[in-house]
């Protein structure tokens, strides 16, 4: 995306952006990884499921029995399971942005559709 060469948004396609509550993810920061595992696995996540903390790794090694913490844990992958990851099963990655979500994965009504919001409708002090 460039001033001259906009970034396309396909059809039924909308680009979320938060809510100004503290816990909201703005569509801008939204990645998508995907990592096959040498075993032949794919594992893939949302970035808002990559949990950086370390009291969660080792919670995560003690119970599966592992001698140390994972490099990534995901606390929930595509298919709700938590996942423990170490560099040396991982075959290969891809981090990939993805600020749209197709119309069927949204739950109840936006408040406003475009951006920026019009003084004229008092929305913005």
């Amino acid at each position: 995306m460039t001033p001259t060469r906009p970034l396309p948004i396909l059809p039924g396609n909308y680009f979320m952006l938060g809510d100004n509550v503290n816990n909201s993810h703005d569509g801008r920061a939204w990645r998508k990884f995907t990592v096959k595992l040498e075993d032949g696995r794919v594992i893939e996540w949302e970035s808002q499921a990559n949990v950086n903390r370390n009291d969660a790794k080792k919670s995560w090694a003690r119970r599966h029995g592992r001698d140390r913490d994972p490099d990534i844990y995901i606390e929930s992958d595509i298919h709700g399971h938590e996942q423990g990851i170490y560099r040396e099963e991982i075959a290969s990655e891809k981090d990939i942005p993805f600020p749209f979500v197709e119309g069927r994965f949204i739950i109840g009504r936006a408040f406003a559709v475009c951006w920026p919001l019009s003084r004229s409708m008092r929305l913005i002090r």
